[in-house]
């Protein structure tokens, strides 16, 4: 069997110790070894220049860099959409113009969602490429989008919340109900509470942890938006926290709403919310083949949160930060505000 020929190829110089970096390359004839040796160093120089980065190689560093890390369900988000990228991978970075985005999303306009998540992946990647001085511009801004069609959003009912105090509620399902109601919390936060997280001496309560699934399996992650809030405690709620508190303790649990001391699956906390839902529905009148909730869910409580801190004059800054939401967040809330409730009257008050 021929031996084949190599030969070692200087590609840098480490900047600590001012040695050469060498690369050995084999080919079976001189002038195979010669046309690796030139391949090779085309490659190094296309390395060195931006404008010669494929798409494909620069979203899958992007991807590595800052997607990799975080929870399951963002990060297969965000690969399906990256999967969806693949007919541009092979174009330089800097070729991509807007119309060739809008084609690639046009293709996936039957499922809005994936369209919306596929925009949300491709703004981020083109936004580093300009902060890391590959493009002068982004082609991502101004993409059409297909709309997906909004679940409803809104408050609760006065009826609701006169069924909600009478429901026959246990300790732990009132207890999950009442923080909805008193902090707007998202139900992954609510579910990851612990004793600790309230300061009854001030009067605040800490988010600092939120609960995530695989699939079934519940584990601890951050936030949403990564950031600790505080939230002032109502004096109304103290009383009857503390007393469950303590028998939390009694019980040695480390979490405010568990299955046996430990974390909810997926499948228990949806059980969970099933029987609150049906104890409120019994007090509005319905049964086990009425629904007369209206769609409530957790989340409905977190609007009413958004809509009653708008109502008691609370800014959309603050609002925000209570919630750990963007301001423009808060402001598509106050789309859905019920009107009736606001205060026309007082404008016939005014006087100089």
């Amino acid at each position: 069997m021929k031996k084949k020929l190599s030969k070692q190829v200087t590609i840098g110089v480490d900047p600590y110790t001012g040695k050469r970096i060498r690369k050995r390359i084999y080919a079976d004839t001189t002038t195979g070894l010669r046309h690796a040796e030139n391949n090779l160093r085309q490659e190094l120089a296309e390395a060195d220049n931006p404008s010669s980065i494929k798409f494909g190689k620069y979203a899958e560093d992007w991807f590595t860099a800052y997607k990799s890390t975080r929870e399951k369900k963002t990060i297969e988000m965000y690969r399906s959409a990256l999967n969806k990228m693949k007919p541009l991978y092979q174009r330089k970075l800097n070729s991509i113009r807007a119309m060739d985005l809008q084609l690639l999303i046009n293709q996936h306009a039957e499922h809005p969602n994936a369209c919306q998540k596929l925009e949300l992946a491709l703004t981020q990647i083109f936004k580093r490429a300009v902060r890391d001085g590959i493009i002068g511009r982004s082609p991502a801004e101004d993409l059409t989008v297909p709309e997906m069609e909004q679940s409803e959003q809104r408050a609760l009912t006065a009826q609701e919340i006169k069924a909600i105090k009478k429901a026959d509620l246990e300790p732990m399902e009132r207890m999950f109900v009442e923080i909805l109601y008193y902090f707007g919390l998202r139900p992954q936060e609510a579910f990851s509470l612990m004793p600790q997280d309230f300061d009854f001496q001030n009067k605040e309560l800490k988010i600092v942890r939120a609960v995530g699934y695989d699939v079934e399996d519940p584990y601890i992650k951050t936030t949403k938006t990564l950031k600790r809030r505080k939230l002032p405690i109502p004096d109304v709620f103290i009383p009857e926290a503390k007393s469950y508190i303590r028998q939390i303790k009694k019980e040695k649990s480390i979490y405010l709403l568990h299955q046996d001391g430990q974390l909810m699956t997926h499948k228990q906390k949806s059980e969970f919310w099933t029987e609150i839902k049906a104890k409120i529905n019994i007090q509005l009148k319905g049964n086990e083949f009425i629904d007369m909730t209206n769609g409530l869910r957790p989340y409905t409580f977190r609007h009413n949160f958004c809509c009653d801190c708008y109502y008691k004059g609370i800014t959309v800054v603050k609002t925000a930060e209570l919630m750990g939401n963007s301001p423009q967040m808060v402001m598509r809330v106050y789309t859905h505000l019920d009107n009736s409730k606001e205060p026309l009257e007082e404008l016939k008050k005014r006087a100089l």
